[in-house]
């Protein structure tokens, strides 16, 4: 299944899962909300439109994917 969420200023976030997940959409608004708006758009280094090369979002993004029930290990 698919999951996409566009944003008032037009970032889009997208997420594949199976079927029985469910909508994920919340999932996307707490991507980004707490961890895109941190790490890229609050960083003064970033460059909108350039892709995020910061260690710590991508550990974040991984930890809190992994750990959404959908996503878990079988």
């Amino acid at each position: 299944m698919l999951h996409h969420l566009e944003t008032a200023t037009g970032y889009r976030f997208v997420l594949t899962s199976d079927a029985a997940a469910g909508d994920l959409r919340p999932m996307l608004w707490h991507l980004y909300e707490h961890l895109f708006l941190g790490y890229a758009l609050r960083n003064p280094m970033y460059a909108p439109g350039t892709p995020i090369r910061c260690v710590g979002f991508a550990a974040e993004v991984d930890r809190y994917v992994r750990q959404l029930p959908a996503f878990a290990a079988k």
